[in-house]
């Protein structure tokens, strides 16, 4: 049965999936807030350990098969690290404004601050 093998770079999906997996866990209890932020690491977690546990048998199943698909895929990720690239490099670059020193208040976007915390 291919689902209960797991080749060798199969390990590094399980062992990743289980750090989102308990990040999720750490960061809920800790804040106690459910928000994408919090939810997200722990679903890509799940999927990592199922892509780990199926990945034999996809391959044997699909071997040669798909090509377009693997290419097409390829592709798609190089374009999204690609534009991911440039726009962090944009909004590092873009990060100096200094802070007047007659300020009495600032607002942090995405701080979750709850009434007076």
């Amino acid at each position: 049965m291919y689902l209960l093998k797991v080749s060798k770079g199969s390990w590094v999906y399980i062992v990743l999936g289980c750090i989102g997996i308990l990040d999720t866990v750490l960061v809920v209890s800790l804040n106690g807030g459910l928000n994408l932020g919090t939810l997200l690491p722990g679903a890509a977690g799940a999927l990592l350990i199922f892509w780990g546990l199926s990945k034999a048998y996809v391959k044997e199943r699909f071997r040669g098969r798909f090509r377009w698909l693997r290419i097409l895929i390829r592709a798609g990720l190089l374009v999204f690290l690609g534009s991911f690239l440039v726009i962090e490099g944009l909004l590092i670059a873009n990060t100096s404004d200094p802070i007047p020193e007659n300020t009495d208040y600032m607002i942090i976007l995405g701080a979750g601050l709850n009434g007076d915390r």
